[in-house]
């Protein structure tokens, strides 16, 4: 329904039925018509006329055609043999030439006297135009043939002049006169079929006389066969197109004979050879071709016979109709049907053309402006809405002029488009550099204060806001991405890919829930670390934002056959199968992005970086039920080096301490033989959840000092508070406290600070080296601090919950 402006909804109503412009002119025709009844005499008069004027062309065709082919059959022959003769120089064919030569001769005689005879009018000037010009050609066939026997031309040439009176037979053949269309169309066929015959004759001549003597094929007669071969597949796909029934049958029959294969692959085989010797593969030439050529003659032959027939069954159908409805109804008929065909036929030509240019305008050129405008090239308006040719009629001509008009809209409005668009994604990458830059000064902001503060509940509340940051970087990060940029940030050399992934399980908000298993030792290379880092933090973020808050999200990696594979599996809900066939659809071929539907930024930020990389990105139903993301690294951005000893992960990708597996310790907490009594007992720890089998195998490593240390946990010694992950208290779950950041640790390389991270002010003290004692008692404080601070921290969730129960 359509609501116009009044208010009213009204109806569309259903078009009428649409007739067409030829039945237009038919309907103005029809009164006259009427008034050709009265010629009924003279039209039966011309319709004897014609039904006798096909007879005398089929006349015409057995004293002049026939004769015609029989002289091309028989030269045919004869150019073959005086190849092989003019290429063995004699030697061999020399009674065999001479009787084919006299049976030429004797088809030429039979020729000549046909043409003496009085040709009937039906013939037609045309047939008797060609068969003069034949007779005057085959005055030249003695000195040809002398030039054959004094060896005084090469075999390409006597190719070519036995071919000129060939073609001369054929091009008479074919100017036979036909008045029935069917008719003609079906001796069009056939008469394509013998020039591909000819054509290849042509190649068996070439073929035999090389292989009468062994000789090379030269780039010459290579070139020549070529067009020959080209020439007879293109006549004999024409001849198949042409013809129908029996003699479409006739044909196609010959075509699947075991020969003609044969022949076509020994064809093809030539004609991939070089200039040389012939290939091993045309050994069967003189025993395939010969017989080949022979059924195709017979096939054309057994053709022409039912051509002969159907033509003559037509004329006897005019016969019938002359005797049936006359012949004046009929020609008055015939003679409104061509006007109005040749009337309607200019007019709908006309609008063919218009409909096909706004085709080709919907279909072709508007699509490829708006795909050269995404791809960021200039386009032309003049250029690419050039026009529409018009037709001679007044009307259709102004069509054409609002097409025109119609196409310079649409293109105008599509480069508009596409200007717009780019302005909004310049506009959105210049906001994400200004967020990316503060961000990373309020970075460089909170490692100042995390290297002044020592409250350790404000150091965690300081992780919180840096961590916080940290995904704001990577929101603005994705931003750039979406524009078509890269992220500034990069490494010169390869990182472990388990640090990777703990770096992206670091970025997201519920990075406690994630567990990371890396069972397989590699190196990710620099260069894409920040970009898989991105790729892995969004496909994790999402695991941990669609599944039930208790559970986790496993995040395993492993080497496989083709590169590395990172599974991240949740548990939750899971996808419907056809919304996940989209998405995977999407990852695999990323789409345009789209402003509307922004509802799946990370979607598009992960398609666009795994097309960056050729990172292949599934989506598949996990055990649990919900989703399991597979991402498969390609082998050449696995690193075959790690870092070397002594370097630490780069600082971008240190996340909490709970998901590294090591963390560089502060040196200023650390102590030479540091005495292990020293130092206050561990806290108890929880026993694992029972899905702990997903973890990787964690053996104790004993340090220098002897002692054993968790080595997804920070050592007791260590600057960072430890995070034991979920605590059991009196049945409720509590979480896990926040580590501490490393200073430095969220800064890209150029923003690290090159000096020492704290720096004496001028003038002050060298610092002075701690003794083994001083260091113990350093580390026995502050562990005895830490300590207390959890045990109130414990004792208060305690009492919350008597509270809660007592309520």
């Amino acid at each position: 329904m359509l609501v116009p402006e009044g208010g009213r909804p009204s109806v569309l109503r259903r078009p009428g039925r649409r007739r067409s412009i030829r039945m237009r002119i038919a309907a103005l025709l029809v009164i006259p018509l009427i008034s050709l009844i009265a010629l009924w005499a003279f039209a039966a008069s011309v319709t004897l006329g014609a039904a006798l004027n096909r007879y005398a062309i089929s006349d015409s065709y057995d004293r002049i055609s026939v004769p015609g082919i029989a002289v091309a059959l028989h030269l045919q022959g004869e150019r073959s043999l005086s190849t092989v003769y003019r290429s063995t120089k004699g030697l061999r064919g020399g009674a065999e030439l001479q009787a084919q030569r006299a049976r030429s001769d004797a088809a030429i005689a039979m020729l000549r006297r046909a043409a003496q005879e009085d040709i009937n009018e039906a013939a037609g000037p045309r047939l008797r135009e060609m068969l003069t010009e034949l007779l005057r050609r085959l005055e030249g066939l003695e000195a040809l043939r002398a030039k054959v026997d004094g060896h005084q031309i090469k075999p390409v040439d006597i190719i070519a002049g036995y071919g000129e009176f060939i073609e001369a037979a054929l091009r008479m053949y074919s100017s036979q006169r036909v008045d029935d269309a069917e008719i003609y169309q079906l001796g069009q066929g056939l008469q394509e079929i013998s020039w591909a015959r000819e054509y290849m004759t042509r190649e068996d001549s070439l073929v035999t006389a090389l292989q009468a003597t062994g000789g090379r094929l030269t780039a010459e007669e290579r070139g020549v066969l070529m067009e020959w071969a080209a020439q007879r597949q293109l006549m004999f796909d024409q001849g198949l197109a042409h013809l129908d029934g029996s003699l479409l049958t006739t044909i196609e029959e010959y075509a699947k004979q075991p020969d003609y294969q044969r022949f076509l692959a020994m064809e093809q085989a030539l004609l991939e050879s070089p200039a040389g010797r012939l290939p091993p593969a045309l050994d069967a030439w003189s025993q395939t071709v010969p017989a080949v050529l022979a059924t195709l003659n017979e096939a054309v032959t057994k053709a022409g016979a039912d051509l002969e027939r159907r033509s003559e069954e037509v004329g006897d159908q005019i016969m019938l109709r002359l005797v049936a409805a006359g012949g004046v109804g009929l020609l008055a008929v015939i003679a409104s049907v061509v006007l109005s065909v040749l009337v309607g036929r200019g007019l709908v030509r006309e609008l063919r053309g218009l409909r096909r240019a706004a085709d080709d305008l919907a279909d072709n050129r508007l699509p490829e402006v708006v795909e050269r405008l995404r791809r960021g090239e200039e386009v032309d308006i003049e250029e690419a809405a050039p026009p529409l040719r018009a037709g001679r009629t007044a009307e259709v001509a102004q069509v054409a002029s609002a097409f025109t008009k119609v196409q310079r809209t649409a293109v105008e409005t599509a480069v508009s488009e596409a200007h717009l668009r780019k302005g909004i994604s310049r506009v959105f990458l210049n906001l994400a550099w200004r967020s990316q830059s503060l961000l990373h000064r309020q970075l460089r902001m909170l490692e100042t204060l995390q290297r002044k503060v020592i409250d350790p509940d404000l150091l965690e509340e300081l992780f919180r806001i840096d961590h916080l940051t940290t995904r704001m970087r990577r929101h603005a990060e994705g931003l750039i991405i979406l524009s078509g940029a890269a992220p500034g940030r990069g490494w010169s050399r390869p990182v472990p890919l388990e640090d990777v992934l703990r770096s992206a399980a670091a970025e997201v908000e519920d990075y406690t829930r994630v567990e990371v298993v890396a069972s397989t030792p590699a190196s990710l290379s620099g260069a894409v670390v920040a970009d898989v880092v991105h790729l892995l933090a969004e496909l994790i973020e999402n695991a941990t934002v669609f599944s039930p808050p208790p559970t986790e999200v496993l995040v395993r990696g492993e080497m496989v056959a083709n590169g590395y594979a990172v599974e991240v599996i949740d548990r939750g809900i899971g996808i419907d199968p056809r919304e996940r066939a989209d998405l995977n659809q999407r990852l695999a071929e990323p789409p345009e992005f789209d402003l509307a539907d922004s509802d799946r930024l990370g979607l598009f930020v992960v398609s666009r970086l795994a097309a960056r990389h050729g990172i292949k990105v599934a989506l598949q139903e996990s055990v649990y039920g919900g989703t399991c993301a597979v991402v498969l690294l390609p082998p050449d951005l696995i690193a075959d080096t790690a870092l070397p000893p002594g370097d630490t992960v780069p600082a971008a990708l240190d996340g909490p301490s709970s998901l590294r597996a090591s963390e560089p310790q502060r040196r200023d907490l650390e102590g030479p033989g540091r005495p292990q009594e020293a130092a206050p007992a561990e806290p108890e720890r929880i026993e694992p959840p029972a899905w702990s089998w997903f973890e990787p195998h964690r053996g104790d490593a004993s340090s220098a000092n002897g002692s054993a240390e968790h080595p997804h946990r920070p050592r007791q010694g260590d600057g960072s508070p430890v995070a034991d992950g979920p605590r059991q208290q009196n049945g409720q779950e509590r979480p896990a406290p926040l580590p501490r950041r490393i200073r430095q640790a969220n800064l890209v390389p150029e923003l690290r600070s090159v000096g020492p991270v704290d720096a004496e002010p001028p003038g002050a003290d060298p610092p002075r080296d701690r003794s083994a004692e001083q260091s113990r008692d350093l580390l026995a404080s502050l562990q005895g601090g830490w300590l207390r601070g959890r045990a109130e921290d414990e004792d208060g969730s305690d009492d919350r919950a008597a509270e809660g129960g007592e309520s």
